[in-house]
C-alpha cells in the first residue's frame, strides 16, 4: 500500500472534516466520501430506493382498492338486510292496532329510507355526507360517535 492510500484518523482537515493521509493531502476517494464511511455509486442506491417507494405506493393503492370494494359489498349487504328487516317489521305492524302499529310502520319507513340511501350512494359520497353532517351538527355527531364506540366495544368483547 502506498502512503497516500491510508488515512490518519487523528488528523482531519479543519474546514471540511476530511481525514488527511499520512502524506499530508486529503484522500480523493476514501471511505469518507459519504456519511457512514461507505463510498459508491449514489445513483444506484437512489434508484433502488425509488423503486421500493414506487412498489410500496402500488401496494398501498392495491390494498386501498380492495378495502373500497369490500366496503361497497358490506354496504350493499347492509342495505339488503335493512330492507328485509323493514319488510318483516311492516308485516308484523299490520297485524297490530294503535300506537305499536304506528311505531312499527315508522321504524320500517326509516329503515327503508336508510336502505335506499345506502343503495344510491357510494362509500366516498357517504363519507362526504358524514363530514358535512358533523360540521353542521357537531354535538349530535359527537354523541353518535360515543354511542357507536360503546356499541362496537360491547360487540367486540
Amino acid at each position: 500500500m502506498s502512503e497516500y492510500s491510508r488515512s490518519d484518523p487523528a488528523r482531519v482537515e479543519p474546514e471540511s472534516g476530511t481525514p488527511v493521509t499520512s502524506g499530508g493531502t486529503p484522500p480523493t476517494s476514501s471511505g469518507y466520501d459519504r456519511p457512514g464511511g461507505i463510498s459508491g455509486n449514489v445513483t444506484g442506491n437512489s434508484s433502488g430506493q425509488q423503486g421500493m417507494t414506487d412498489q410500496a405506493k402500488e401496494k398501498a393503492a392495491e390494498y386501498g382498492e380492495k378495502a373500497q370494494e369490500q366496503a361497497e359489498q358490506a354496504k350493499d349487504q347492509a342495505a339488503s338486510g335493512m330492507e328485509r328487516a323493514a319488510e318483516k317489521i311492516r308485516e308484523r305492524s299490520e297485524s297490530m292496532d294503535g300506537t305499536p302499529a304506528q311505531a312499527g310502520t315508522k321504524v320500517a319507513e326509516g329503515m327503508e329510507t336508510a336502505a335506499t340511501y345506502l343503495k344510491d350512494h357510494n362509500t366516498t359520497e357517504m363519507w362526504t355526507d358524514l363530514e358535512q353532517y358533523a360540521k353542521e351538527h357537531p354535538g349530535q355527531a359527537l354523541a353518535g360517535a360515543v354511542v357507536t364506540g360503546f356499541v362496537l366495544g360491547r360487540i367486540l368483547r
